[in-house]
Parts: C-alpha cells; structure tokens; sequence
C-alpha cells in the first residue's frame, strides 16, 4: 500500500486495474484494525477493462479513508463500503459509498462547500478538496465529485472523469 503510494506520487496517470488493487489492499489493513466494521465490495461494469484503463493516481484512496473514518468507524454493526465502476455516454463513473453514520443535511451542505472552496489554509476535508481540484484541472471543469449522505443510512461519493476515448 505504502509501495503504492510513494510510487504514484508525482505521476501523472495509473490504471483503473493498479487504483483497485491499491484499494483491496489499503481495505484489507483497516480491516484488521477495524474488523467486521469494515468490508469492501467491488462492482465494475463487465465491459471495462481496468488494466488498460488510464485515471489519475491516487483518487480512490481518499474516498476509501473517509468511507472508513467518518463513515464506519464508530458503527456498533458490519459496515460495507462499495465500489462501483461504470461507464457510459463518455463519462467514466467512480462510486464509494457506505452504510455509515452519514450526515446530516447541514453537516452535508458545509461538506460540499468546503470541498469546492479553494481556501488552502482550510484543512478540512482536504483529501475530497484535493481529489475534486486534480479532477477539474486534468478532465475539465465539467467532471469532478459528488456527494450525497442521509444521517444513519450512509454516505455515497461518486467520482465523475472523462471516459478515454478508443
């Protein structure tokens, strides 16, 4: 995981494939801490190929962290994060979401703020900040994040790229 990491930083493009492993790896860790509070589910759509897919390095990790700090990690009972890949009309959709604590409609209108504020001495919710700021600059101001959160049933982060063309 940390191989990863260090490999990635700086580096302009990875695979979809390399990001997934990446993350079953960093799950499989927080899952030894946390236990059944953390499980990882993936779904990629059939006719993805995700070792030849090019993406950002480094955009899935941070949405896999928050999942698990703020969504799971003061859960009594199993939680679940899935992943979900798919792909349509050019637009190449990344989704985490879990069964976590969620946020409130208040909480969730702050969150949303913050990550599209481009105060960078605002240390809060950097990782989403930074994630949706690499996405606007590389894809287009059109791609980017979103999230969705309903308090006690969970959180849903959906990453939105620029689908390679063929």
């Amino acid at each position: 995981s940390m191989r990863y990491t260090l490999d990635n930083e700086g580096r302009k493009i990875t695979t979809l494939g390399d990001e997934l492993r990446a993350m079953e790896i960093y799950t499989r860790i927080q899952k030894m801490r946390f236990g059944e509070r953390v499980n990882l589910e993936t779904v990629i759509q059939p006719d993805i190929d995700v070792d030849h897919l090019p993406v950002l390095p480094l955009l899935i990790q941070p949405l896999i962290e928050n999942a698990i700090s703020h969504g799971l990690e003061k859960l009594t009972r199993p939680g679940l994060i899935t992943l979900t890949v798919t792909q349509a009309k050019g637009i190449l959709k990344i989704q985490v979401q879990d069964n976590g604590v969620g946020l409130t409609t208040d909480d969730l209108e702050r969150l949303r703020k913050r990550v599209e504020d481009k105060n960078l001495e605002d240390s809060r919710s950097i990782g989403l900040r930074n994630v949706n700021n690499r996405i606007k600059m590389y894809y287009g101001q059109n791609y980017g994040l979103k999230i969705t959160s309903q308090l006690n049933v969970g959180t849903t982060v959906t990453l939105f790229l620029q689908a390679p063309t063929s």
